[in-house]
């Protein structure tokens, strides 16, 4: 079984039946998962900032999940580009940990929650599932053409969305 593994800031997407995407050791990244099983497409990306500082020129990323905006905008046109139907994907959200005591609104976790939780329901798109915030450093793992993700907590214990 091919395995990719999506780090912090990147994104995959791939309709190979039984290939497994993963990302690993989330922290207060947030993972948005998706997949298309009428297209059998499976896709992730690994979510770092709620948005680009000001000063920096989004061009300089290019090709990058850094933010909530500009990951979920290129994972989803990748995914529509592959002929998926926006009502046709299924999508989860993972991750966002808060390890340190501070304000929810502050903790960078919960900004990014919220962030792509905000442009996912300004575009429609439902939320099949979430495991997020916490002081839990999860996983996650998905198999194009197979239904739901695993999220792996600390302790190798397993949790099927």
């Amino acid at each position: 079984m091919t395995n990719i593994v999506v780090k912090k800031g990147n994104l995959a997407i791939n309709n190979s039946p039984g290939v497994r995407l993963e990302a690993k050791s989330l922290g207060s990244t947030l993972c948005v998962c998706v997949q298309d099983q009428v297209s059998v497409c499976a896709g992730m990306a690994v979510i770092v900032l709620p948005r680009l500082p000001s000063s920096d020129d989004p061009r300089d990323f290019k090709g990058m999940a850094l933010d909530a905006a500009g990951g979920l905008a290129m994972l989803f046109h990748r995914f529509l580009g592959k002929g998926s139907k926006k009502e046709d994907l299924k999508v989860w959200l993972v991750g966002a940990a808060r390890f340190i005591e501070e304000p929810v609104d502050i903790g960078l976790g919960a900004q990014i929650y919220t962030a792509a939780k905000t442009i996912l329901a300004g575009n429609g798109v439902t939320i099949h599932g979430e495991h997020v915030g916490g002081p839990h450093n999860r996983s996650v793992r998905m198999v194009v053409g197979v239904d739901g993700i695993d999220v792996t907590l600390p302790g190798s214990m397993e949790v099927n969305l």
